[in-house]
């Protein structure tokens, strides 16, 4: 309980609060009479060295990470998206927890904690996400993913002293993070127990000419014949229409049956609203500042698919495609459909 209190508490602070760090863990033992110490882990934060780290037109290279393969067609997590090119205030809606029971995957989160700390990796506590492999192969070289910054991690105690006293990595672990590059996997360095991996940052290729792109297939459909700038017109229509319904949505009052079922998860109604509505601020800020984000065209149209991925909850599938292409205007008609 005092570990998800803890979560939920920094996830009340300022954007830019949370953001700026990433994480230590601290064992510290506790006990009673009459029964053995059993250790409990509590969270020091550490000012992280992505704060406000922005698109630079030039790919990181040469990065080991541990790697966490979810290559399933029903993968265990939600696949997370590239945020390390966005500001601080943005990434919020892009968020996400994970909860480790699987004692593999939290060995590589202890080691990507452990990595950070020791600044073996510039961008601090990070892991790999795997989420798709050439098909037919078992090598894990050429594999896609992204890199994930572990924000904050705890491991839950479990009510039985003595196996807390026996096993550190008892219980499941706690992780906040959020994505933060896409990669390509270059060399594995090392299999057992997990695989560490160097990779290298996947980016987009190079635009085509537009009249290239809006071409009329009868075997495609209406967003193929859409030229770039349309395709992004109406992305911003969609995302505009869609978070301000769920805002409303959100703030219709509660019927006394609603407030009944809702009653065991507290204030499950109350964090929806919030939740739409920083959706939607974060949405209106992106679209203001989105020049001053990505100079580039082909920037442009990466931060925006991204981002709508994000704001609108795509489901891992879609995710894993707009990743898997580096065609930056295919992406955004994936989004689209």
């Amino acid at each position: 309980m005092l570990i998800l209190v803890t979560v939920v508490a920094v996830l009340m602070l300022p954007p830019w609060f949370v953001q700026s760090f990433s994480i230590r863990r601290l064992d510290i033992r506790q006990s009673s009479p009459g029964r053995r110490e059993s250790p409990l882990y509590e969270v020091c934060l550490h000012m992280s060295s992505t704060y406000g780290q922005y698109l630079k037109g030039r790919a990181r290279e040469n990065i080991r990470l541990p790697l966490l393969i979810d290559i399933s067609s029903e993968p265990l997590y939600d696949v997370p998206l590239p945020n390390a090119h966005l500001p601080p205030e943005l990434t919020t809606a892009s968020l996400y927890e994970l909860k480790l029971d699987v004692p593999l995957h939290r060995s590589v989160i202890q080691y990507a904690i452990a990595s950070g700390d020791t600044s073996m990796n510039e961008d601090g506590c990070c892991y790999g996400h795997v989420f798709y492999k050439q098909p037919n192969s078992d090598d894990l070289v050429g594999s896609i993913g992204c890199a994930s910054e572990i924000l904050i991690g705890a491991s839950a105690t479990t009510n039985n002293a003595e196996e807390n006293m026996d096993r550190d990595d008892s219980g499941p672990l706690l992780v906040l993070a959020r994505g933060s590059y896409r990669f390509r996997v270059k060399e594995i360095v090392k299999s057992i127990p997990y695989p560490v991996a160097i990779v290298d940052e996947l980016l987009d290729d190079e635009l085509q000419n537009e009249e290239e792109v809006a071409t009329d297939d009868d075997e495609g459909d209406i967003y193929d014949t859409l030229a770039p700038n349309e395709l992004v017109k109406q992305i911003f229509q969609c995302l505009d229409k869609i978070l301000n319904t769920q805002v409303e949505e959100a703030s219709i009052p509660l019927t006394p049956l609603q407030k009944s079922i809702l009653e065991d998860s507290g204030a499950a109604a109350e964090q929806q609203i919030f939740d739409a509505e920083e959706r939607l601020a974060v949405f209106q800020t992106f679209t203001s500042s989105l020049l001053d984000i990505a100079t580039d065209e082909k920037d442009r149209y990466f931060v925006v698919a991204m981002m709508a991925g994000e704001l609108l909850n795509l489901p891992s599938n879609v995710r894993s495609k707009m990743l898997v292409t580096t065609n930056g205007l295919e992406r955004l008609r994936i989004v689209l459909r």
